[in-house]
């Protein structure tokens, strides 16, 4: 007889939770339901070559969807095919604004290739090979490449093993700061030069142990800099053994 009863009040117990769980959420999507959630505004923010107008219409996210219910996935597939966006993030600001968050890329050289100027940031990707129109950034304190082969790029990338190369070089150019100009030509993988200032000429030679080049190159052109006009050129081939040629 205890047993029954016993069964009895636990099955009151189950009733119970039921109840209270189908109107807490019965009440729950009355509240997502109202009208104050639907999306009004949508703001799109860390944008600095792009355009606001052009990433909110790529992004097609329609006014009047549900904050709490609308997806992104369609959203972020449209804007992470722009090469000059990292990252996209959406944000919801209640009651009923959207916020599209994106993170450019960042420029780190110029490359010249036939009449083109291309932006490419550390990682090898061009910024200005878009769909989508990027304003022009000033330029003025970027190195300049040349003697890239269009080989060497895939769609929007430096490719295969020079492009990592590249890659490489650009990486230990991002804090190299001592020069005003820098101009690297690199139609030669093996024998690479890098222009400082439009006077000093840099024989850094194969893209191998770029960081130990650039290295002693900052050391020595801090040690001659004021003596410039007077070098030749600075030989980095063998960072080990720094040459400097005077005329």
């Amino acid at each position: 007889m205890r047993s029954r009863n016993k069964r009895r009040k636990n099955s009151w117990y189950i009733i119970w939770f039921l109840i209270l769980f189908f109107s807490l959420a019965s009440f729950t999507a009355l509240i997502i339901s109202l009208p104050v959630w639907q999306i009004q505004k949508i703001e799109v923010q860390g944008v600095r070559l792009l355009s606001g107008e052009e990433i909110n219409r790529l992004a097609k996210i329609p006014l009047g969807e549900n904050i709490f219910l609308v997806r992104f996935g369609r959203a972020r597939l449209n804007l992470e095919q722009i090469p000059v966006i990292k990252r996209v993030d959406f944000l919801r600001r209640l009651p009923d604004t959207l916020i599209i968050n994106i993170m450019e890329r960042k420029e780190s050289a110029v490359i010249v290739l036939g009449g083109e100027s291309l932006l490419i940031d550390e990682e090898g990707v061009i910024l200005n090979r878009s769909p989508v129109y990027i304003k022009f950034p000033d330029i003025s304190g970027l190195p300049v490449i040349y003697g890239l082969k269009t080989e060497w790029i895939e769609g929007y990338r430096l490719r295969g093993e020079t492009g990592e190369e590249m890659i490489a070089l650009l990486r230990e150019l991002k804090n190299f700061i001592s020069p005003a100009k820098l101009q690297i030509d690199v139609s030669n993988p093996e024998e690479m030069n890098l222009r400082v200032d439009d006077t000093l000429q840099v024989k850094l030679g194969a893209v191998r142990q770029i960081a130990e080049k650039i290295r002693a190159f900052e050391i020595l052109f801090n040690e001659v800099k004021d003596r410039k006009l007077n070098i030749e050129y600075i030989d980095v081939c063998y960072p080990q053994f720094p040459v400097i040629r005077f005329k």
